[in-house]
């Protein structure tokens, strides 16, 4: 249900990040398909979409997030990162109980100066 939603949700444009790289190789994996994988590895082609893994690290966020474009954030899997969960709260939620417990965040760039302070 996240893959599905994020294909008809999130604009060909705007970046996902992703908690830890459970959450990416599964979001990646479920949004654009097992070639996702195999291109990045084997760094043959240019993937569909990026996936940047934060590796729970809000400041990875704050650099790679352009002000003025509108991104998504899934939290799930393990490790779970509590700080960017916690920081992660200014933004809405959508909760996937079935899809692990997975949280995907909108994140508005109307509140990131707000979130992240200004850059």
């Amino acid at each position: 249900m996240l893959a599905a939603y994020l294909r008809r949700e999130a604009a060909p444009s705007e970046r996902i990040f992703t908690e830890n790289q459970y959450a990416q190789l599964c979001t990646a994996f479920y949004v654009v398909g097992p070639l996702w994988l195999y291109q990045v590895m084997e760094k043959v082609g240019a993937p569909a979409r990026d996936f940047p893994n934060l590796e729970g690290q809000i400041e990875r966020l704050q650099w790679s997030w352009k002000p003025g474009t509108r991104a998504w954030l899934v939290l799930a899997g393990q490790p779970e990162a509590p700080a960017l969960r916690q920081w992660a709260q200014t933004f809405p939620r959508i909760d996937f109980p079935k899809s692990e417990g997975a949280q995907l965040r909108l994140l508005d760039p109307a509140l990131r100066e707000r979130a992240l302070g200004p850059r």
